[in-house]
């Protein structure tokens, strides 16, 4: 087959081009940034730029297209505009251009934070998708392991934060773990495939997890979510997206993210190969 990859220079994108390619798919790699990691690469931002002809002979779209998690990143725009603008200008191109599948990286949903702007945005296009057309498939994984690599910094340097009690439970999956459910489903799957991880933890335990990678005693700062509010506020004046990010942080850290455990790399492991 030939697979776009939207977000290929991504985390899951790049475990998606290398997998897509050992197993001799043909693969188009959209991404801002330059690369040479596809067989094609298209440098183009899904969001402004004009997307003519980049699912040209294209069988299968697999996005992992959206805005960073880091709150260390350069972007400002809220995650609607870029995670929903662009997904939904790659769907109508897809269309256009005669696409069977177009296969999502969603995320794993709570009640707990589904009312955020993080999930509003993934969810608009989620519904857009499904009125498509299109045959697809979401791919919904519960935290993915890159996301929690920052945290390895702050442990470095002190104590690392825990919000409320740190109690709440999650099972993070590995990012190569996620391509795997989303390649498997080239051909046909269900509408949704949620995706966890082995090894179910409480926040506070990701955190000694993370101390553990790094051969130190865990130093944890409990913090009260109401001052996390605060200090939030402050810190995302004049970037929407840093707004959204913090409110889905605050409410996904006290509420438990668990989705069936599907994914085979452990959390421990890959904490103390990135240490």
């Amino acid at each position: 087959m030939l697979v776009l990859v939207a977000g290929a220079t991504g985390a899951v994108g790049t475990e998606l081009v290398r997998e897509l390619m050992a197993r001799h798919h043909r693969v188009r790699g959209l991404s801002r940034h330059a690369s040479n990691i596809a067989d094609e690469a298209v440098q183009a931002d899904a969001t402004a730029t004009d997307l003519t002809g980049v699912c040209r002979g294209v069988d299968v779209v697999i996005s992992a297209l959206g805005a960073s998690v880091s709150p260390n990143a350069s972007e400002k725009r809220s995650y609607d505009a870029v995670d929903y603008v662009g997904n939904s200008r790659l769907l109508t191109e897809a269309k256009q251009a005669g696409v069977k599948r177009f296969i999502y990286i969603s995320v794993h949903v709570e009640d707990g934070y589904r009312n955020t702007g993080y999930i509003a945005a993934h969810e608009r296009f989620v519904d857009e998708l499904r009125s498509s057309g299109i045959a697809y498939t979401v791919i919904r994984p519960t935290g993915i392991f890159s996301a929690f690599a920052e945290i390895l910094d702050f442990a470095r340097k002190g104590p690392v934060p825990v919000l409320g009690d740190g109690q709440a439970k999650s099972n993070p999956v590995h990012e190569a773990d996620v391509a795997l459910a989303a390649i498997n489903a080239l051909e046909s799957g269900p509408a949704a495939i949620s995706i966890g991880g082995p090894d179910v933890l409480t926040r506070r335990q990701i955190a000694e997890e993370v101390f553990r990678a790094l051969g130190k005693k865990p130093r944890i700062l409990s913090m009260p979510v109401g001052v996390f509010g605060l200090l939030t506020k402050l810190m995302s004046i004049g970037s929407p997206r840093k707004k959204q990010l913090f409110e889905f942080v605050k409410a996904v850290a006290v509420t438990d993210c668990l989705a069936p455990s599907l994914g085979r790399e452990r959390l421990a492991d890959y904490l103390r190969r990135k240490a």
